[in-house]
């Protein structure tokens, strides 16, 4: 069991402006094109892990018709955000937080009875927030508020969502990971950007996404900041994974490219 105290404590400090790897802002909502970056894959009864980051990139892989999302974070917050827009879709039936207002949330709170140990342990850190910070102070532990992507059917995600047969993992997928399942697919979204092109780092990464695919598995890799991390990812995983890009032509004849669909060997 976490120290949720600590965790708060934590928590003051980012809002605060200090952060580590593992405490952290936390997207409010994806800065991703992600039906975009989704247009070309099929994800229909899949079994899938997703970066937890905002939220969005799991959910929208429920509207898309996933069976099963599990989601992974190294930042303990996007873990617990997490959980707060999993009660306000299902108790408020709104897919973004339409108030970022200590009051806001004491009201999800309330509707809120747990269902397993992650989901009681998220409730206990909320109920300490609300106790803690007060007015408008969520906001200040959150990025980027106001960039969207639609849905098509929130009913399908809420749905989908009670069952809670999803897990949340807290690891950094660049260091050793000890999970059973496999995936049929993994999103990843900007990870290669946060590695500081060390390549020692790359190789872990790419057998741990390697490890939990299971076969013909892919990986869908998004990079908003594309530079020299988006080739240096490439170099290490063609040696085990088919790819191609995911890439938006320009009327000039350009492309921007967004990342890169890999495919387990």
């Amino acid at each position: 069991m976490r120290d949720i105290s600590y965790d708060i404590d934590r928590t003051e400090e980012v809002i605060n402006y200090h952060k580590s790897d593992n405490y952290s802002q936390v997207y409010a909502s994806s800065n991703e094109k992600i039906n975009f970056l989704f247009s070309d894959i099929d994800v229909k009864g899949k079994n899938v892990l997703s970066v937890a980051a905002s939220g969005d990139q799991a959910f929208h892989f429920y509207n898309k018709g996933a069976s099963l999302v599990d989601v992974f974070d190294v930042n303990v917050l996007s873990l617990y955000y997490y959980y707060l827009r999993v009660w306000n879709m299902e108790y408020n039936h709104c897919f973004y937080l339409n108030s970022f207002k200590v009051s806001k949330i004491k009201k999800i709170l309330a509707s809120v009875t747990p269902k397993n140990d992650d989901e009681a342990m998220a409730l206990s850190y909320w109920k300490l927030f609300v106790k803690r910070f007060h007015g408008n102070q969520l906001r200040y532990m959150l990025l980027n508020d106001n960039s969207y992507n639609n849905i098509d059917d929130l009913d399908l995600i809420v749905k989908k969502l009670k069952l809670r047969n999803f897990k949340t993992y807290n690891f950094d997928i660049c260091e050793t990971v000890n999970i059973d399942s496999k995936y049929d697919i993994i999103y990843t979204s900007n990870i290669s950007e946060w590695l500081a092109k060390s390549f020692r780092k790359f190789n872990i990464y790419e057998s741990n996404l390697y490890n939990l695919l299971s076969d013909n598995g892919i990986v869908l890799s998004s990079h908003v900041s594309w530079d020299q991390v988006g080739c240096d990812e490439l170099y290490v995983f063609q040696k085990y994974f088919d790819y191609k890009d995911i890439s938006c032509v320009l009327k000039s004849g350009g492309k921007i490219n967004f990342g890169y669909v890999y495919k387990k060997r």
